[in-house]
């Protein structure tokens, strides 16, 4: 089952889901029971959301203001992004692959 497939059937059985309020619990949800966080409660889970999200743009943010501190696959995010789009299953659309 791909990552949509996944998101779609959740929010096809739990309505609450949909709401934009309940996204980070949504998250925490799918993140407990695909990696077997049991010992983690979702309640730390959801909390824990904002945090990742500040600190993935925090690292995005440093990364292009500091080219000193890039990675040698900095300047592939066009590629990486389109194999990993590829590679979750996702239909690709009108976007050009520059694979």
């Amino acid at each position: 089952m791909t990552i949509q497939e996944a998101v779609k059937q959740r929010l096809t059985e739990y309505p609450i889901y949909r709401e934009r309020a309940n996204k980070s619990e949504f998250i925490a949800r799918m993140l407990r029971e695909e990696f077997g966080l049991d010992n983690m409660t979702l309640e730390k889970l959801t909390k824990m959301l904002p945090r990742v999200n500040s600190i993935d743009t925090a690292w995005r943010h440093v990364l292009q203001k500091n080219p000193h501190l890039q990675g040698s696959d900095y300047g592939n995010k066009e590629v990486l992004e389109q194999e990993k789009i590829i590679e979750l299953g996702y239909e690709i659309g009108t976007r050009k692959l520059n694979i």
